[in-house]
């Protein structure tokens, strides 16, 4: 879905789950935040508060049809590393934008998320990406 409002340098957000989702209200704008999701869950529940700027894909797809260019992506990690490994893949082959990963988990090196396609990781257990967007 889109509104056909999106500024060319505008950040996509990635949110995994539910969990997740909760954890961000306050720092995304139903007008203005700009979602993907691999989960119908997520982007019904976003639909119902509002938002107007959700892409959903599932684990089948490789690639998202997204209708501009962004400065940034944000990809929050889900607790299962293949899921996030799978989200980074299907956004590094939807857009050309950076893409920075959120984790609160030191369990894996940044090399091996780099080597996935990820510009940037930043280790932090605030669910607080407004520095990010």
């Amino acid at each position: 879905m889109f509104n056909g409002q999106m500024e060319k340098e505008s950040v996509l957000v990635c949110v995994p789950d539910q969990n997740m989702l909760l954890g961000l209200e306050g720092y995304l704008n139903p007008t203005h935040s700009i979602v993907v999701t691999p989960n119908t869950q997520v982007a019904d529940l976003l639909k119902n508060q509002g938002f107007k700027n959700i892409f959903s894909f599932s684990s089948n797809d490789t690639y998202i049809p997204l209708p501009a260019q962004f400065e940034k992506v944000v990809l929050i990690e889900s607790k299962h590393i293949a899921d996030t490994f799978d989200s980074l893949m299907v956004l590094r082959n939807s857009t050309i934008a950076p893409i920075i990963v959120v984790t609160a988990t030191h369990a894996y090196p940044m090399r091996l998320y780099y080597s996935m396609g990820a510009k940037l990781v930043i280790y932090s257990r605030s669910k607080n990406i407004s520095n990010f967007i």
